[in-house]
């Protein structure tokens, strides 16, 4: 079965994506501070770069690794994992994967199409055992490429999403801080997962419990860009229609191994 991301995952983290942006100011000195990408010539150039971006934003921690032709060229951490323990930041710090489960989403879409399961032009109805259809915009035709574009018009309903999409695993610690947001201010329960069909079903089935117009917008496939994880956990769904594989196994076996 394919599972939804969780509050927290245990395990190694594979791939590091990291996008520093500097927002805008009113101290023009403290951003001129701050060299820029065409200043950045060595090793030594990006520690202090990342730094002092690390500064500027009062980030508490991350870790960085480049690798270039199957090696570590680069690896770095800066900050801290628990501030209040003085426990330092490392490349073995584990931590939530959040959105960077994306990639192995788009990843599995790509080894998909380059087996012939799909093509980027293929609408999900003919793949999907049920048909997806936008309250908003009945007669909308989405693709594969509308849905890892976030572009199909399906969005995250605000009144649900968190509470229903997210959850605390349990046996988990919560006697942290970060653990008291995520149930008593987000209102997150502490319960089992919830297998990824069951979860969508809900959401697009016309007797489900979430479904209804708030889950989409009125936009014609390709048009609109908006965000959406609920859009991305189908995507992963149809590859597991697709290839009538756990899309976990799919992932471990196509990607993951090689």
């Amino acid at each position: 079965m394919l599972y939804k991301t969780k509050t927290t995952i245990k395990g190694a983290l594979f791939i590091l994506l990291a996008t520093f942006t500097i927002a805008c100011s009113n101290d023009d000195d403290a951003i001129s501070e701050i060299p820029s990408s065409s200043e950045i010539l060595t090793q030594e150039d990006l520690t202090s770069y990342l730094q002092q971006v690390m500064d500027e934003k009062e980030v508490a921690g991350f870790a960085i690794n480049i690798i270039k032709d199957d090696n570590v060229d680069y690896t770095k951490s800066f900050g801290y994992q628990n501030i209040e323990q003085d426990a330092l930041f490392s490349n073995q710090t584990v931590i939530n994967i959040a959105s960077l489960s994306k990639t192995y989403v788009a990843a599995a879409t790509v080894k998909a199409i380059e087996q012939g399961y799909f093509a980027l032009d293929t609408p999900i109805n003919e793949i999907l055992p049920v048909d997806i259809v936008n309250l908003k915009n009945p007669e909308a035709i989405i693709t594969v490429k509308h849905l890892v574009t976030h572009t199909s018009g399906i969005i995250d309903d605000p009144s649900t999403y968190i509470t229903t999409n997210y959850f605390v695993l349990p046996n988990q610690d919560m006697t942290t801080s970060g653990a008291n947001i995520l149930v008593n201010q987000l209102g997150l329960s502490i319960t089992n997962s919830v297998p990824l069909d069951e979860y969508l079903a809900e959401y697009f089935v016309e007797d489900g419990e979430l479904y209804g117009e708030a889950n989409f917008i009125n936009a014609i496939p390709g048009n609109t860009w908006s965000y959406s994880n609920v859009a991305t956990s189908l995507m992963g769904f149809v590859i597991e229609s697709a290839t009538e594989i756990d899309f976990a196994t799919y992932v471990q076996l196509n990607i993951i191994e090689p």
